[in-house]
């Protein structure tokens, strides 16, 4: 797993994202290339971007302290357990409620993650939107 703000989880061993378990993991992939297909990292990255192409990520973050702000914030959002679906010319996709226990993504509409002030909104355009309860973040890819 990658969360572009904090780092990589990788394996079952850590159970947290840290970099030291994702530069061991790196490591073991760069004397894998080089033992099985005779390539280096920056081969293998060529050869990737020329099967799927490239990858672009626009970060961008709104911040307040202000817990009533982020309230009204997260209120209007819910709107009263009646999501929308559309932002603008823009398809929601699917909203993850990590308050209310709501995931549209999935059969039974029931987050599996834990319990926190978090919303997700993944956009029929491949944009993901994320709003935390100190943190509004938005990803574009």
């Amino acid at each position: 797993m990658f969360e572009e703000a904090i780092g990589y989880a990788v394996g079952d061993v850590v159970l947290d994202k840290d970099g030291v378990s994702a530069g061991a993991v790196f490591a073991e992939m760069a004397a894998s290339l080089r033992r099985e297909h005779k390539k280096t990292v920056h081969q293998h990255l060529d050869s990737l971007y020329t099967r799927v192409g490239y990858f672009l990520s626009h970060n961008h973050y709104v911040r307040s302290n202000d817990q009533k702000i982020m309230g009204a914030i997260f209120d209007r959002l819910r709107n009263g357990g009646k999501y929308w679906f559309k932002c603008g010319d823009y398809v929601i996709k699917s909203i993850r409620d990590l308050a209310t226990g709501f995931d549209s993504s999935r059969k039974d509409q029931k987050a599996i993650l834990p319990k926190s002030n978090v919303l997700t909104y993944e956009f029929t355009n491949g944009c993901v939107i994320t709003v935390l309860s100190t943190i509004i973040s938005k990803y574009r890819s």
